[in-house]
């Protein structure tokens, strides 16, 4: 795995300092796509599209105010979804 040097993104040489054993790394490399937050919506979809199945775990209820009938729903009961907060 190399560094892009015309990325924005990441750190050069964190790779060479981590092999040396100089740093550690939180999270495993290249993680940071499926950790997004915006992901999680569409996981079940994904299960069923690529895997031709049903996921077995149910997804912690997520809305994504992008579609209409998210964003409603949300709307609609935001002191509910926002009451764990205060």
């Amino acid at each position: 795995m190399n560094f892009n040097p015309e990325s924005v993104i990441g750190i050069p040489h964190i790779f060479d300092v981590y092999r040396r054993g100089n740093v550690a790394l939180l999270n495993a490399p290249g993680n940071g796509i499926a950790d997004d937050k915006g992901i999680y919506y569409f996981v079940p979809k994904m299960i069923c599209y690529y895997l031709s199945e049903e996921p077995i775990l149910k997804n912690a209820p997520t809305y994504l105010p992008f579609y209409e009938e998210d964003r409603k729903y949300a709307l609609e009961n935001f002191d509910r979804l926002t009451s764990a907060m205060k």
